[in-house]
């Protein structure tokens, strides 16, 4: 079962870093108009990264205005799955790229994106599930695209609904894995990414990131929802 939890949070606020908390970035400690310490920016044309830290509400978060760049930012980030086996982050999309849709290339942009990284193969491959906000495919829709290395993709949030909102999400990243690539995951995961990408449909994808961490413990209460992958 993919664990796809949906609350209502109040506005931006720093993440109680707890003992059942491992955080890989809320982004306090960053200074506001800059790139966040600790990521790297990977794109295929060496664009400019649109990702800028900014404050509000007396915290801080991860902006992200994309037009056309589409520059992953990846942070390299070990975690013991076994004792935080659950993703969780937040999100407020402001835009969400128009006409696009995951399941083809031409069109395959997402509002915002947050990856896992679960190992690579060959050194190179990685293995990856990508959590999108989809601008038309519905919640819950899990798929992959055909060719080597691409991730397979989730269905976090969608459309227009909750658009100026934050979202908080929390996903059980080993059952992702077994219901997306099968079989047991690795012990460890490697690596998180962000992405907010418009440039395969010339627009624009506008969303902020705040609180990604993993946590050994989640509520599984209402709001879980069962999410059927399909290839």
């Amino acid at each position: 079962m993919l664990l796809s939890h949906l609350v209502s949070v109040p506005p931006v606020r720093a993440l109680d870093r707890g003992p059942e908390t491992l955080c890989v970035d809320d982004f306090e400690d960053d200074a506001p108009g800059r790139l966040p310490r600790g990521w790297e920016t990977h794109s295929d044309d060496g664009a400019a990264a649109p990702y800028t830290v900014e404050a509000e509400g007396g915290g801080k978060f991860l902006a992200a205005r994309d037009r056309g760049q589409s520059v992953i930012l990846a942070r390299r980030f070990k975690v013991d799955l076994d004792r935080y086996p659950y993703l969780t982050f937040r999100w407020r999309v402001h835009e969400i790229p128009k006409g696009a849709d995951e399941r083809f290339g031409p069109r395959g942009d997402s509002a915002a994106a947050v990856y896992v990284t679960y190992r690579t193969v060959l050194g190179f491959i990685p293995v990856v599930v990508k959590y999108v906000w989809s601008s038309t495919l519905p919640v819950g829709t899990a798929l992959r695209r055909k060719g080597t290395g691409r991730p397979w993709i989730i269905v976090a949030g969608s459309g227009h609904h909750g658009i100026g909102e934050w979202q908080t999400y929390v996903f059980d990243v080993r059952a992702a894995y077994r219901e997306t690539f099968g079989g047991e995951p690795p012990r460890q995961a490697v690596g998180v990414g962000l992405l907010s990408d418009a440039n395969a449909t010339g627009s624009t994808a506008y969303a902020d990131y705040d609180n990604v961490c993993f946590l050994s413990k989640a509520d599984a209460g209402s709001g879980i929802q069962h999410i059927v992958a399909t290839d």
